[in-house]
């Protein structure tokens, strides 16, 4: 045993830490809330806490338990100790998942109950691997029941909205009543849910348990069992929670069931980086914190290691906008540095090229930049732009459903069917999702009879259709092989207006709660990875090397590389340069943060994090334009322009219009579709002049002087500014 002074000694040959740490690393009892800001060096003061108990109060190792919010930081926890006090053993460092499901464990064997983990690695809970008959995944046992309830098949975002809807009403420990008020897209979802906890629970010889069971079955067993509930609270003395306003309403109530007896309770987090209540996070028993443990201490850390003057105080001035929150006040002792940077680019490609052209000039230090942006959807230009300058990245959060989205698959679907009608499984695929009215029956003939016709043929020759079904297959006929005669970008569009399939997805998304912003930001990623392609075989080829390039972005971590990562998955990391890009509205914030105080409140933090990850520079960011629609820069940078005369704003006066060089490409421009008439004279950007020799209404034939004939859209011709008439 040593003494107090001792131990601070000891410590200082180690490290620095200022009044407020040392108040909270020798904390002498009872339930203690240390409000940590940004860079304020929270995992320091948990690692000395812990020191602190082995060392002067004795306490042994396993008799001390450190919760965190996942296994990357209850790792690095553990590193960060066994690195300060290498002579000591370790305590136990876990996530709040890892301790519910011992919790959950002992009391199911008790039970003398079997149990099954059905999401994630199961091979590592497994409790019988003797088990003959492999159940079926929550992924998969939710797919089956959507498509029992709603006669059809559920998509890849209706599963992952079901997802969160199951935990969300777990995690907030709702009740039957109050389930019916979450809000969830999915048809049907309460039944599906209430189906899928049946089966679950009664339709196999052992329990089926996902994730948030855990948490659930570990609360229940807490409550209900006094055996269980005095072997954890021996068990584990002192507790210590990370990241406590990710925690959610039953983890709370676990860990406040384990310090009952002994009140040990320490607790660092920050109300302002509060990210999580899409997912059950409860911020609100952070604020309560007083009333759940009437005698517990607060500390603030309000001193920011990290970043410099101007971030800091731009960071504090924005986020005192909100209202629930703690009072306190973020500093730094750290130099002035740059100012932030505050930029409005044209469009996203003038915004990438931006951000490519800063990181080039500082090659030797790629692994200190990071760019930030809140939806995946904003980093395909980004990837697609850093490939073509051989800037290395990691992708901190890489997502593979742009790649494999049934959207992408109906696009190249068309094209197939522009090169062959004759492939069944193809056109069955294009004609349910284009509603063809071309019902089961009809589809089973086809496919049994045709026997390698053109399908278009034979459905016009050999099988009696109604007059609408035909109009309906006319006008797909009359479209589907021009196709594989235009450019990538113009085929999409065509698709999109011609064929209609802009009218599907509108429908798609009111029929079955798609989020419709998010399904044609898809068709506009796929327009800008085609701008620029002359082949649909460029096109596949390009969307193959994109996902390919994704795929090994996983595996840079560590490596000298630029770091992309959404706002969310940023928490926790720091950079010396960090670019926040796509700052509008309807982003950040989203239209859907609008609608409450309280979600406004966290887009509020959200933004509050992105700033906070810079150590010297900090880019906020905005374009007029995003995939192809006008928008507004995010109020959240408009807040912050109005302090330009404050010493940490820089807005930089970038080109906020259109050029006409930027826009059209011919000053006299053809702007109506009337002036294009069979035999008028025109001439082309790249093709020169010719003759319009062909219209039908939304197409132009062209017979060029040089080149020959060539097809083209109207609304991209006029939307480009690539033709004009000549006399």
């Amino acid at each position: 045993m040593i003494s107090d002074q001792e131990f601070i000694k000891q410590l200082e040959q180690k490290l620095l830490l200022n009044e407020t740490q040392y108040q909270a690393v020798m904390h002498e009892a009872g339930p203690l809330l240390l409000l940590a800001s940004p860079g304020s060096g929270k995992t320091t003061t948990i690692i000395a806490r812990i020191g602190y108990l082995i060392q002067v109060k004795q306490t042994l190792p396993k008799h001390i338990l450190a919760v965190s919010f996942s296994k990357a930081s209850a790792h690095d926890l553990l590193t960060r100790f066994q690195s300060l006090f290498p002579e000591l053993t370790a305590p136990h460092f876990s996530t709040i998942h890892s301790l519910a499901y011992n919790i959950m464990r002992t009391h199911l064997k008790r039970l003398n109950r079997e149990f099954v983990i059905i999401e994630g690695d199961s091979q590592a809970y497994e409790a019988d691997k003797s088990l003959k008959d492999a159940p079926p995944t929550k992924l998969k046992l939710l797919s089956t029941i959507y498509e029992q309830i709603n006669g059809e098949r559920a998509k890849e975002e209706q599963l992952e909205e079901l997802v969160g809807f199951i935990s969300l009403i777990k995690n907030k420990a709702l009740t039957e009543k109050q389930c019916d008020a979450v809000a969830c897209n999915v048809p049907q979802a309460l039944k599906i849910y209430e189906r899928y906890e049946y089966i679950k629970q009664f339709d196999y010889e052992y329990l089926l348990i996902d994730y948030d069971d855990m948490l659930t079955i570990a609360m229940r067993a807490l409550k209900s069992d006094k055996n269980i509930l005095l072997l954890f609270q021996s068990q584990y003395r002192y507790i210590l929670t990370d990241e406590s306003q990710d925690t959610s309403l039953i983890q709370h109530r676990i860990i406040a069931s384990l310090v009952a007896k002994h009140q040990e309770l320490f607790v660092v987090a920050d109300d302002d980086q509060a990210i999580y209540s899409w997912r059950g996070a409860d911020v609100q028993y952070l604020l309560q914190f007083k009333q759940h443990y009437p005698q517990a201490k607060l500390l603030f850390l309000q001193q920011n290691y990290r970043s410099t003057k101007s971030i800091v105080q731009a960071a504090n001035l924005f986020i005192k906008q909100n209202k629930s929150r703690y009072v306190k006040e973020m500093f730094t002792k750290n130099d002035e540095g740059q100012d932030i940077h505050i930029v409005k680019f044209v469009n996203g490609y003038k915004e990438v090229s931006f951000i490519a052209d800063k990181i080039q000039q500082g090659q030797d230090q790629l692994g200190q930049y990071a760019i930030l942006y809140r939806n995946h959807i904003s980093n395909i230009l980004l990837m697609n732009e850093l490939d073509k300058r051989s800037i290395p990245f990691y992708m901190k959060d890489a997502d593979d459903r742009f790649f494999k989205h049934w959207i992408l698959q109906d696009i190249l679907n068309l094209f197939r069917l522009s090169y062959s009608d004759k492939h069944f499984h193809i056109f069955e695929a294009v004609s349910m999702k284009l509603q063809l009215y071309i019902n089961f029956d009809t589809l089973t003939r086809l496919n049994r009879e045709h026997q390698g016709e053109p399908i278009f043929l034979y459905l016009e020759q050999h099988l009696k259709l109604e007059p609408y079904q035909r109009n309906q297959l006319a006008q797909l006929q009359a479209t589907i092989p021009i196709l594989k005669d235009l450019s990538p970008k113009l085929a999409i569009i065509q698709i999109r207006e011609k064929i209609g399939y802009n009218k599907v997805i509108k429908q798609l998304s009111e029929r079955q709660g798609f989020k419709y912003d998010y399904l044609m930001s898809i068709l506009d990623s796929l327009e800008l990875i085609a701008d620029g392609l002359d082949t649909l075989v460029e096109f596949v080829e390009k969307l193959q090397h994109l996902e390919t390039i994704q795929q090994q972005a996983r595996r840079h971590k560590g490596k000298h590389a630029v770091t992309l990562s959404t706002l969310h998955s940023a928490k926790g990391l720091e950079f010396n340069t960090v670019f926040m890009m796509d700052l509008i509205e309807g982003v950040l914030p989203s239209r859907q943060d609008t609608e409450k105080v309280e979600t406004m409140e966290e887009a509020v933090r959200l933004f509050y994090v992105g700033m906070t990850r810079a150590r010297q520079t900090l880019y906020l960011m905005s374009v007029e334009q995003w995939f192809g629609q006008k928008v507004m820069e995010s109020r959240f940078v408009r807040q912050l322009s109005k302090h330009s005369s404050a010493p940490f704003i820089n807005t930089v006066k970038a080109k906020t219009t259109l050029s006409a060089s930027e826009t059209k490409c011919f000053k006299d421009y053809v702007s109506n579709p009337a002036q294009l008439t069979v035999n008028t004279l025109v001439e082309h950007t790249q093709f020169g002049r010719g003759k319009i020799s062909g219209h039908d209404g939304s197409k132009i034939n062209i017979d060029f002087e040089q080149s020959g004939v060539k097809v083209f859209l109207i609304a991209a011709l006029i939307d480009k500014g690539l033709l004009r008439i000549v006399s």
